[in-house]
């Protein structure tokens, strides 16, 4: 590994600038689709004695300790969510020496003394549907459920079955210990679902640009990282340099699994990448209060034809299970991987979880957000996909002050603990070879975007695009005209769920 005691120290505050960078920054503007939470913050009287600098900073808002007389804290979590890149996640018997391990087992002893309390890990085999059973049934089964997927948990928000965490003073919703960006996903300012430092599925979940730096360095595209720093990494240059570096290699004038290419992506990708390019398929209407399909509009039209357009017919991009990559390089995906890894692919666009397969590439690689759409796009946006593990709270708990000030603090104590072993475990030498790459992931975690329809699974229009890009085709215009009235109509009827 190649921290120094101090390069950790380093590590150690600049995690907690990320999260503070990220409460002051969200993709997008006044189009973004949310809705102010209105949530107020709640009193605080006094603050915890601290010693600790890093911790001292946030002493005026920090949770206040409480006892609580042995409550027994219960988290469950669907049994495929235990362990999140071979990595324990939320809940640890003792320390071991494990990085990852250790962190959780510091976190949650810190909150059992502070709180005294007991922390235990409950498991679900179908988290959603034995969420719905025992909250339906009024049933006080456990604190917090963390739902693998955010659409999983949308037709349990919708009728009612997880709080409204807006409306709990003991969340610091607004503080740097949980994810800003996820706010956008507020309906009317009710938010059932959340996310931050209490998990590291988030950012293992965001879309990004892995690049073979053996191959940007032999075709002189060592400046990615300035581009990235100067707000320059737009769409246009990753078009072109993904354009220019494809060549055919074995000369049989067909794409193959040996030639040279210039990016490997997924059928959604189009999709993702235009949602990093700052387009919103639903916006929310200030003067009308309500939540309108943007499908069919200007900027959806042109950003998601541009994106599509590219990925099908470029002959230097492979959409990875499409059917004629499947036909090219098999279904398993293994010669799709090898491209990479042998240097004979300079992009691959996915999500931030994908790095840890790279641990043993022999080459170097470097990591960037989702590109802009152009410069004058404020700011990058990285995507969030599915399996995120938002945290929820069942409206059957006992005691929601005490659930809710027990979260909080396991939010709070994980930014001291869980944030600076992720950095260590994920971003160390065997995933990120360079230290321009570290600033690079900061600048990506402070850029999260919750795409409010695809994350909520609204229109479901994204779908098809995902299936047109799979064939190799483009109904774009065909397929949102087809659907933009029935769009309205899905969202019309989703909202009026919160609005009972």
């Amino acid at each position: 590994m190649y921290h120094s005691h101090n390069t950790k120290k380093y590590f150690l505050f600049m995690s907690a600038a990320v999260l503070i960078l990220t409460a002051a920054v969200s993709c997008g503007d006044a189009d973004t689709p949310k809705k102010p939470t209105g949530q107020t913050e709640s009193a605080v009287t006094e603050s915890p004695v601290t010693e600790d600098p890093l911790r001292a900073q946030y002493a005026d808002i920090a949770p206040i300790p409480e006892d609580t007389n042995g409550y027994e804290f219960r988290i469950t979590v669907d049994q495929g969510s235990v362990l999140v890149n071979g990595q324990v996640q939320w809940d640890s018997d003792e320390a071991n020496g494990d990085t990852i391990n250790d962190a959780i087992y510091q976190r949650n002893l810190a909150v059992e003394e502070q709180y005294n309390c007991t922390i235990s890990l409950l498991t679900a085999e179908e988290d959603d549907l034995v969420a719905k059973k025992a909250i339906m049934a009024g049933d006080d089964f456990t604190d917090i459920m963390i739902i693998d997927s955010m659409s999983q948990t949308t037709d349990l928000c919708a009728i009612g079955l997880f709080s409204n965490l807006a409306d709990m003073p003991e969340l610091h919703m607004d503080a740097p210990w949980w994810d800003q960006p996820i706010r956008e996903l507020a309906i009317h300012g009710k938010q059932f679902v959340t996310t931050g430092a209490i998990t590291i599925k988030d950012d293992l979940s965001q879309m990004c640009v892995m690049f073979n730096k053996e191959l940007a360095t032999k075709y002189d595209y060592d400046d990615f990282y300035q581009h990235v720093l100067d707000g320059t990494w737009t769409w246009e240059l990753m078009k072109s340099r993904t354009k220019n570096i494809y060549s055919d290699l074995n000369g049989d004038g067909v794409m193959g699994p040996y030639d040279l290419y210039g990016m490997i992506t997924f059928d959604d990708g189009p999709y993702f990448m235009a949602v990093g390019a700052d387009m919103n398929t639903i916006i929310y209407d200030d003067a009308t209060e309500s939540y309108l399909s943007n499908w069919n509009s200007e900027d959806v039209m042109t950003k998601l034809t541009d994106y599509v357009d590219f990925a099908i017919d470029t002959p230097g991009v492979i959409i990875r299970g499409s059917n004629r990559v499947n036909n090219m390089f098999g279904e398993d995906g293994t010669l799709v991987d090898r491209t990479f890894r042998e240097n004979r692919a300079l992009f691959w666009v996915g999500n931030f979880g994908a790095t840890v397969n790279m641990r043993d590439m022999e080459s170097d690689f470097g990591l960037l957000p989702i590109p802009k759409w152009n410069e004058e796009q404020k700011q990058y946006c990285c995507t969030v996909t599915g399996g995120s593990g938002p945290v929820t709270i069942p409206t059957t708990v006992s005691d929601p002050h005490i659930t809710a000030l027990i979260t909080d603090a396991m939010a709070y104590e994980s930014m001291f603990t869980l944030t600076p072993a992720f950095y260590d475990v994920f971003l160390d030498e065997k995933i990120l070879r360079d230290e321009d790459s570290l600033a690079t992931v900061d600048l990506m975690f402070a850029s999260k975007k919750y795409d409010f329809d695809w994350q909520l699974d609204i229109t479901e229009i994204d779908r098809s695009v995902s299936d047109m890009v799979a064939v190799h085709s483009n109904n774009l215009v065909k397929i949102i005209a087809s659907s933009s009235k029935r769009a309205q109509k899905v969202i019309d009827k989703y909202i009026a769920k919160y609005e009972d």
